[in-house]
């Protein structure tokens, strides 16, 4: 019944089709018809990436058609309508369908549409670091931002850094109908965290804890330190514009990382645990999880096949791997270390640091020859892109 139903639209769709195809030396329509907008961080990477790698077919006026889906943040909602076209999902199927039949016979249909390859979720071509994205605040919005940082006690030209952790709560309030308890193994407790934060207080930053929902408040008090994410003051605008506003941003692995990354902020990976393990195109330092097996701590190698295999919780279990997130005072060290890194312009300083960074790019890049999935994600690699000294000395049982 669905296909009839879907194959007698589509004789309606023809007309739009077509009229698509004439107008197009006026009006340039290209659609993509995968819904992105419910995970803030799939939705800003797909779409400034594209942004940012299309190239203008000349004085083309272009109309982007996307399928309308509930977008996580309603700020960015706000300003990506003012680039793209949002149209119901079921439109842009039907549409896509009668364009794949009509351009077998006209040969010329498929330009219209955006593939796969154009949606990244990644910075392949090192793109970012060349030109402009698209989002951006205007001065009402900016001087938005400033009077919240005053009612909070943050002075305008404070340094402030975001800490973004990743919890079970934000999944559980926003899409509570799916069970996404197999990510478990990529949360991390909060308050493990405060050595951190005091130590960056005491260099004279401000810290503010993000977050949309927060499972846990942090259970420190300090003038520096603002707990936003557990805090009645948050709210969208306020989500991604503190990330513009930050001096560099801190996090476990989540989807608002991906806003510090489109701002080119440097950032500290933490505790991190994903398939790409070493986030080589980003300025900043990477420090995985500790993965044992037998109580002995993985190999570089083993480390790569492992993440590009295992994505769930219980895909570890099921391999006697055991996830040990770093401890208080070993944060404590790492956030000592990023800063060093932060105030010599991520220049390597210490010579042993550096004989272990070259050592791991050895390796990292014998692994890449070996696997060609990872070799395409790490095609582009920023030159301050690190893995982090603390975790090299580990793994290398230097410690």
């Amino acid at each position: 019944m669905k296909k009839i139903l879907k194959i007698l639209l589509s004789l309606f769709f023809i007309p739009i089709t077509l009229a698509i195809y004439l107008l197009r030396s006026f009006v340039f329509v290209r659609w993509y018809n995968v819904q992105i907008f419910n995970r803030i961080g799939t939705c800003v990477s797909m779409l400034e990436y594209f942004f940012v790698n299309s190239n203008k077919r000349g004085k083309f006026f272009t109309i982007l058609i996307f399928p309308k889906n509930e977008f996580a943040n309603n700020f960015l909602e706000k300003k990506y309508k003012n680039k793209i076209t949002l149209m119901p999902h079921w439109f842009v199927l039907i549409l896509d369908f009668t364009n794949n039949y009509i351009s077998k016979i006209l040969k010329s249909g498929q330009i219209h549409k955006i593939n796969e390859g154009e949606m990244k979720i990644r910075d392949d071509n090192g793109n970012l670091q060349k030109k402009k994205i698209f989002l951006s605040f205007n001065e009402a919005e900016n001087n938005k931002g400033l009077l919240f940082l005053k009612q909070i006690g943050c002075a305008p030209k404070k340094k402030i850094i975001c800490l973004i952790i990743r919890d079970e709560d934000y999944l559980k309030k926003a899409q509570p109908s799916v069970d996404f308890s197999y990510h478990s193994y990529r949360n991390s407790d909060p308050n493990s965290y405060i050595e951190g934060i005091k130590h960056l207080t005491e260099q004279g930053y401000f810290v503010i804890r993000m977050g949309k929902f927060t499972k846990n408040k942090i259970n420190f008090d300090n003038k520096n330190f603002f707990d936003y994410g557990a805090s009645e003051k948050r709210s969208d605008f306020l989500d991604i514009w503190l990330i513009k506003k930050s001096t560099f941003c801190i996090s476990t692995g989540t989807g608002l990382e991906e806003v510090a990354r489109l701002f080119l902020k440097p950032i500290l990976f933490i505790n991190f645990t994903n398939s790409r393990l070493f986030t080589s195109h980003t300025c900043g330092i990477t420090y995985p999880k500790i993965l044992c097996k037998n109580n002995k701590q993985l190999s570089l190698s083993d480390y790569f096949k492992t993440n590009n295999n295992l994505s769930k919780t219980q895909d570890f279990l099921d391999q006697n791997i055991t996830i040990t997130n770093y401890n208080s005072s070993e944060i404590k060290i790492i956030f000592e270390e990023f800063n060093e890194m932060y105030k010599n312009n991520f220049m390597i300083l210490k010579k042993n640091h550096q004989i272990l960074q070259n050592k791991f790019m050895l390796d990292f890049k014998k692994c890449l020859h070996q696997d060609q999935e990872l070799k395409i994600n790490h095609k582009f690699m920023h030159e301050k892109g690190y893995m982090g000294y603390y975790f090299l000395k580990k793994v290398y049982n230097e410690t």
